[in-house]
């Protein structure tokens, strides 16, 4: 059985790069009920990996990423640009034992157009996200519901008539998100 990690927002603390202003987040958040928020963009965002044993490692993309090598090296260039990865490694170089999951190509919703995932559901009942407890993040209860068109009808409703609205794509938001380093273990590219 592996010990539960201990989580640079609760011991070190040691801040990490990030482009967030920091003292910003702080001032608006400052009444949230989820203060916690500011701390895991400070000193990374915890993945909440509770399972017994480490998940089983894929030493192979899909065959859909397979295909598309070079939609893969465009992938992994702008994840690069974006410091969103670390690497390569000729070998480990953490100082446990980590996870690869494989990288496939899909299709986005209602376009041929091919974008890239990072695959951590792949090997049923031995992947990444199989560890991640649902509705549990850091052993507390967690229920993530993401707003609908009903909430935005409601919204809307509730503003009235020329409210203006603002959408965000957030696609690319992981991207500045750090993750602490006793989490990277879990989610290693090939």
């Amino acid at each position: 059985m592996r010990a539960a990690p201990q989580y640079n927002f609760q011991q070190a603390k040691r801040t990490l790069t990030t482009t967030f202003n920091l003292e910003r987040w702080n001032f608006y958040l400052k009444d949230y009920n989820d203060v916690v928020v500011t701390a895991f963009l400070q000193y990374g965002w915890p993945i909440s990996h509770s399972a017994d044993q480490l998940p089983r490692s894929t030493l192979q993309n899909h065959p859909s990423a397979r295909q598309h090598p070079s939609l893969v090296c465009d992938y992994i260039a702008q994840e690069l640009k974006y410091k969103a990865v670390i690497g390569s490694f000729q070998c480990n170089s953490f100082s446990t034992d980590c996870v690869i999951s494989p990288l496939q190509s899909v299709a986005k919703r209602d376009s041929s157009v091919l974008h890239v995932v990072h695959n951590l559901n792949f090997r049923p009942g031995q992947s990444v996200n199989d560890g991640i407890v649902r509705d549990e993040y850091l052993s507390e209860p967690f229920h993530l519901c993401l707003p609908g068109i009903d909430r935005l009808v409601e919204f809307i409703n509730c503003k009235g008539p020329g409210c203006l609205v603002f959408k965000k794509d957030l696609k690319c938001a992981d991207n500045f998100i750090s993750i602490p380093s006793c989490c990277l273990v879990y989610i290693q590219l090939l």
